[in-house]
């Protein structure tokens, strides 16, 4: 898959913003989307290389809680163009030779329904 196939993927569900990072990747950034169980809403943002092989970084909202007030093992912020973004250890089986990029989304946040 390429980066900007994962990114149309991504556009089913939202405008995606595409933001340069030094790395060379790109920074994209779903709007936010409703995080079940939680009442809210958060950003979901990948940082994706041109070629997707597998499954890229994922990052929310920084100030995103689960429902009980907690946040995932290994909690970790980031800023990104001056605005806070957090990444966790995040465990999932997504491939993109087998799954849509909306799967990934469904699958970050539903990390928050705890």
């Amino acid at each position: 898959m390429t980066r900007d196939e994962f990114v149309q993927g991504l556009e089913k569900l939202g405008v995606v913003e595409r933001r340069a990072h030094p790395s060379g990747q790109e920074f994209v950034v779903l709007e936010a989307q409703a995080v079940p169980g939680t009442g809210t809403a958060s950003r979901v943002a990948f940082l994706v290389s041109e070629v997707v092989d597998s499954r890229p970084p994922a990052f929310v909202d920084g100030a995103l809680r689960t429902r009980s007030g907690g946040s995932p093992n290994n909690w970790a912020t980031t800023v990104v163009n001056n605005e806070i973004f957090a990444s966790w250890s995040f465990n999932c089986a997504w491939s993109p030779a087998s799954d849509e990029p909306v799967t990934l989304v469904y699958a970050v946040l539903a990390q928050w329904d705890r």
